[in-house]
């Protein structure tokens, strides 16, 4: 294949590629959105649950509050009320402290 038709190629996959893209919105306006879950644990739990998957890679985001500000979207209370990204942090920062003061046996 020549460099010619190498360019053309790439720029057909390119446009392909951007075309698609494009449409992704669209596409997503038409599917329902998933309803959150429903936490029935403690607050400080969940807050941990979060940071152990965003440790591990699983979730992507730029920072641990960045992780608990995504996740907080897809979690409620048990009265439909939504989490605050603050209030997670609080509590998993709160127990850390109560953890690092307690004697391992």
């Amino acid at each position: 294949m020549s460099e010619s038709e190498k360019e053309m190629v790439t720029r057909l996959v390119k446009r392909q590629f951007e075309d698609i893209r494009a449409r992704i919105p669209k596409i997503m306006k038409g599917i329902p959105s998933a309803r959150p879950f429903v936490w029935t644990g403690k607050v400080y739990e969940l807050g941990e649950v979060i940071l152990r998957l965003y440790n591990k890679g699983l979730i992507k985001a730029s920072s641990e509050m960045n992780a608990l500000e995504q996740a907080c979207g897809h979690f409620v209370k048990p009265d439909g009320k939504p989490f605050d990204a603050r209030t997670l942090w609080d509590g998993v920062q709160q127990r850390r402290k109560k953890a690092q003061g307690k004697p391992r046996h």
